[in-house]
């Protein structure tokens, strides 16, 4: 202003006027701000007075649940008590001991309570029963028992009791005459209330009081007076009523709720002072002034340079530098703000940004001057209703919300944004202004939490959380599932409404133990449903603590394992039993022997051992089938467990061998008489689905200690007794011997060995010759499988040849001897023109295990060997099986020109019926009948009555064992052809037998 401007207020200056108008709309433009600020923030207060009431209402509503549920038990108890007084009471009255052993019953496990009382109709104490010895007071000084006397109706009183911080709860109690003559007190400990009311309350500005009627029975804090008039909520008239006291002085200001506690006509007060509720409302009040401070500053300093437009010249320059110092604050104060600041044009073309914007963005100045802000935008589908920001912001008013942006190098954050419109002195919006803060990292938090949240429900384990006092808080969807108990239900309960009753408390103490020093415990635990199903389950336990190491909470993860401890037992009966007969298997066999073998030895007694084989069992099977062998093997399994005792052990080991084990032997007598009753039932008639079937049973017995020691021993002892049995005749029992035990070691000796013959070309073959008896030439052999073993010498075919039978060698010893002497016949056939045939014997096992026709013809194609060259030696036993697959076999192979002789005729089921079934070209006489041919005449006659049968059945006839030439001459004269023995030669080497291929004319009788 010039120095020397008039300052008659009378002279009007137009400029000056301009300068007022301008000036004073700027101020009234910043002042409506204010005012549509003002609005917003009252608004905004009566949402969070609004939002605290509901809270309080709620909070009171859970209080009174619990007072009611707190007050109800007690009540419960105090009725089972007055029951149980009222019929027995002067019973009671003269037994102390009873009555607090009924006290301790009924009231177990209140935790709410410090003290029972019995007292007399005249209020004298008959029996006080403690729960807190940490302070006491006789009950008959308090109010509480005046009121009592005065009033002893039939129904609870509830009063306070004066200076033991506890509330009174009395029934009478009436004999059953209808006689007063006692009351039963309650004393609910406030310490007890007040813990719960408080439970999950951070904030201790809330205040708490429970009023009955005429008097109030608890407050929190203790010293806090209440005003309230709470008629209308005992009267029935409200349940719950909340009263605004903000209208009292600032530190006295409240809002408070009274609810009523249902069934006791209590009423409790929740009040929580107006400070704290408008604390947060204020903070963001503070924020939003500083914000409308910035546009009034912004708005005023606007029509401030407009009016500083009209002053004269030669205070323009001043002013001008006035205005830029205020402008360079307020751009100070926006370019340093910490939030992200950016004003576009009306056409939403950025115009200016602060270096916040530029920090989080990651964009500079230069490059988004001029950009619309949707280059931020990271086109992700979001919650944002851009059409109804727009709408608000068209409309002048303020927005406020969240985007999901894009910075320069493609990362993604949230920015929490508000944003207004600029408008010009005539209305028209010019600018946008937009305020933002970044705030990815609270978006992350919260995306953690509802993916915690989503986990925590999704969860296939029940969990369960309780906070540091071990009540629940909170559970999940499957805890409901596996349970049966919705959240509502097990809120605010220990875990121990679980418990099924199985564990002791040293478990549970061992448990708690584990969490207090590992903080975690896991294992298998057995817990009860709500519908009272006990089930087994994996429980996993882990403590959560704070910085200072206090346990705040427990989660605990469980699954139901019902399923896995069933498929475990099934699995375990699978291994140890045995599926058909339903004994115990070879592994429990064994484990059940090492167990009554140590038992034995520490009381010093003796235990039997039974191995036992079924007779004849195969030949069930081969005729009936597999599925009539498994019903006799059940039968058999029935039979051997009905005669012996619960303690002995029957067990299969597999096939048809069976074991028993004889526990506590005092008589060796008892083991005799038990096998004899064993063969007995084992030999009866078996009725398989009326196909009746008979097999017998072969036992080895052997004796712990007297025979071994050891579970392998006795085994093998019992083992080799049985074959021995078996050898005896079968349908035997057989005593386990030294000698047999020599016998076993040297045959499972020759079957070790045995398996490593033919890979170490340990056989060779030797070669009888068959003579024709009229002309003296060698018209065939037979081929005799010879075993020298390094270790043992030459063994002897009889000692073998049944061992490989029994080990299934015999399979390609037998494929081994046909080859090598069909190889060997052909040979002959090279040096001589009229070359022997050959004989090969083949055992009843090659036709029952593979197919004999098959190795017949790939042995003659391999070989070249003509077929009537070849003939095969069968025993009488392959024939009576009666086998369809064999006789079919048999008709195959002399089907391709094979000749098919029985060897040792006359010494087993000799049958004229078979050799008109079989297709059998030759016999052969057993030597037992020619040793005695010319010396007993009933040798003779078998012998002429066979060659007879013969002639009749167009048979060829070979003669066993011939040695002497009168039986040679005797044969001749009856009619037979051929004669096989040492008379001409004993079974020779090959290069013997060749030397007698090649020797032309009659054999001529060995020297």
């Amino acid at each position: 202003m010039k120095p020397h401007m008039s300052t008659d207020s009378t002279s009007h200056d137009p400029e000056e006027g301009a300068n007022f108008n301008v000036l004073l709309g700027g101020i009234f433009l910043a002042l409506i701000l204010w005012i549509i600020g003002s609005g917003f923030a009252w608004k905004s207060y009566e949402g969070e007075v609004s939002q605290a009431e509901d809270h309080l209402e709620n909070l009171g509503n859970r209080l009174a649940y619990h007072t009611s549920s707190s007050i109800k038990t007690v009540d419960l108890a105090m009725m089972r008590t007055v029951t149980h007084f009222s019929k027995e009471w002067q019973s009671l009255k003269d037994n102390p001991v009873m009555a607090h052993d009924q006290l301790a019953t009924a009231f177990a496990g209140l935790q709410q309570l410090k003290e029972v009382h019995i007292l007399k109709a005249g209020g004298e104490s008959l029996f006080i029963h403690r729960f807190d010895y940490s302070q006491f007071k006789s009950i008959t000084d308090d109010k509480f028992m005046v009121r009592l006397l005065r009033n002893p109706k039939r129904q609870l009183m509830i009063g306070p009791l004066q200076g033991a911080h506890s509330i009174g709860l009395s029934r009478p109690i009436y004999d059953p005459l209808g006689k007063l003559v006692g009351y039963v007190v309650a004393k609910i400990d406030s310490n007890y209330l007040k813990k719960i009311y408080t439970i999950g309350l951070k904030d201790h500005s809330y205040r708490f009081a429970l009023y009955k009627a005429e008097s109030r029975l608890l407050s929190i804090p203790k010293q806090q007076s209440f005003d309230h008039d709470i008629s209308m909520i005992l009267s029935g008239e409200k349940r719950q009523l909340s009263v605004n006291h903000a209208d009292r002085p600032y530190d006295e200001a409240t809002l408070t709720t009274h609810t009523q506690v249902p069934n006791f006509g209590l009423v409790i007060s929740t009040e929580l002072p107006f400070e704290k509720i408008i604390a947060p409302w204020r903070e963001q009040t503070v924020a939003n002034a500083i914000i409308g401070l910035i546009f009034s500053t912004i708005i005023i300093l606007s029509a401030n340079q407009v009016q500083r437009t009209f002053h004269a010249v030669h205070s323009e320059n001043h002013m001008r530098r006035q205005s830029e110092s205020n402008l360079r604050k307020l751009s100070q104060a926006v370019e340093q703000s910490p939030v992200s600041v950016m004003i576009t044009n009306a056409e939403a073309a950025i115009e200016y940004v602060n270096p916040k914007f530029t920090e989080i963005s990651g964009y500079s100045l230069e490059e988004i001057i001029g950009q619309n802000p949707n280059v931020l935008s990271a086109n992700i589908e979001t919650k944002t209703d851009y059409s109804h920001m727009w709408k608000q912001l068209l409309q002048g008013e303020e927005w406020h919300g969240e985007f999901c942006n894009k910075r320069k190098d493609g990362s993604i954050f949230w920015e929490s944004a508000s944003l207004s419109a600029i408008k010009n002195t005539h209305g028209q919006i010019t600018h946008f202004i937009a305020v933002k803060e970044d705030i990815t990292h609270r978006k992350q938090a919260e995306e953690q939490l509802e993916l915690a949240a989503a986990v925590f429900e999704a969860a296939s384990e029940a969990i369960m959380v309780c906070d540091e006092n071990n009540k629940i808080e909170t559970v999940n969807s499957s805890f409901s599932d596996i349970t049966g108990y919705t959240i509502d239900e097990v809120r605010g309960q220990p875990p121990s409404m679980l418990k099924s009753g199985r564990h002791k408390e040293q478990f549970f103490a061992q448990m708690m133990e584990a969490l207090l020093k590992t903080g975690r415990w896991e294992g298998e635990i057995w817990n009860r449903r709500k519908n009272g199903e006990v089930y087994p389950q994996w429980l996993s336990i882990k403590t959560i603590q704070d910085d200072h190491g206090k346990i705040i909470r427990y989660i605990s993860l469980f699954s139901d394992i019902t399923n896995r401890k069933k498929d475990e037992e099934r699995i375990l009966y699978q291994a140890n039993y045995d599926a058909l007969t339903g004994l115990p298997n070879r592994s429990l066999f064994l484990d059940r022997l090492q167990r009554a073998l140590i038992s034995a030895e520490r009381s010093h007694t003796k235990i039997a051992l039974l191995f036992i084989d079924l007779d004849r069992f195969k030949h069930v099977n081969d005729t009936l089938g597999h599925a009539y062998g498994d019903l006799l093997l059940q039968e058999a399994a029935n039979r051997l467990t009905s005669l012996v005792r619960k303690s002995d052990t029957v067990a299969r080991l597999g096939g048809d061998e069976f074991t028993v084990i004889i526990a506590d032997l005092t008589d060796f007598r008892q083991v005799e008489h038990l096998a004899e009753n064993l063969l007995a039932k084992l030999s009866a008639p078996y009725d398989l689905d009326n196909n009746i079937a008979f097999v017998s049973g072969s036992i080895g017995i052997t004796i712990f200690p007297n025979d071994a020691t050891n579970v392998e021993d006795l085994l093998k002892n019992a083992d080799t007794a049985m074959y021995q049995a078996k050898e005896n005749g079968r349908n035997l029992s057989q005593f386990f011997t030294r000698e047999m035990n020599d016998e076993a070691t040297e045959r499972r000796a020759l079957e070790t060995a045995l398996h490593q013959a033919l890979e170490r070309e340990e056989f060779v073959l030797h070669y009888q010759p068959i003579v024709d008896v009229q002309t003296g030439n060698l018209s065939s052999c037979e081929v005799l499988l010879r075993w020298h073993q390094p270790e043992y010498g030459n063994v002897y075919p009889d000692k073998f040849i049944p061992l490989a039978e029994d080990t299934g060698l015999i399979i390609p010893i037998g494929e081994w001897v046909l080859q090598k002497a069909c190889r060997e016949a052909m040979i002959w056939a090279k040096k001589t023109d009229t070359p022997p045939g050959v004989s090969v014997n083949m055992s009843s096992r090659q036709f029952q295990r593979i197919n004999v026709v098959e190795l017949v013809q790939n042995t003659l194609e391999m070989t070249g060997l003509p077929a009537e060259r070849l003939t095969l030696e069968i025993t009488e036993s392959l024939l009576i099986v009666d086998d369809e697959t064999v006789i079919e076999q048999l008709h195959k192979v002399r089907e391709l020109g094979v000749g098919l002789s029985i060897d040792d005729f006359g010494t087993g089921y000799s049958s004229l019926s078979y050799l008109r079934r079989f297709p059998i070209t030759t016999i052969k006489i057993d030597r037992s009948f020619i040793l005695d041919l010319t010396s007993d005449s009933e040798a003779a006659a078998v012998v002429s009555a066979i060659l007879s049968m013969a002639q009749s059945l167009n048979l060829k006839v070979v003669a066993e064992g011939v040695e002497k030439e009168t039986q040679m001459e005797q044969l001749r004269k009856g009619g037979c052809e051929y004669i096989q023995g040492y008379y001409f030669s004993p079974p020779v080497p090959i290069e013997a037998f060749r030397l007698m291929v090649l020797k032309e004319g009659p054999m001529q009788p060995d020297e």
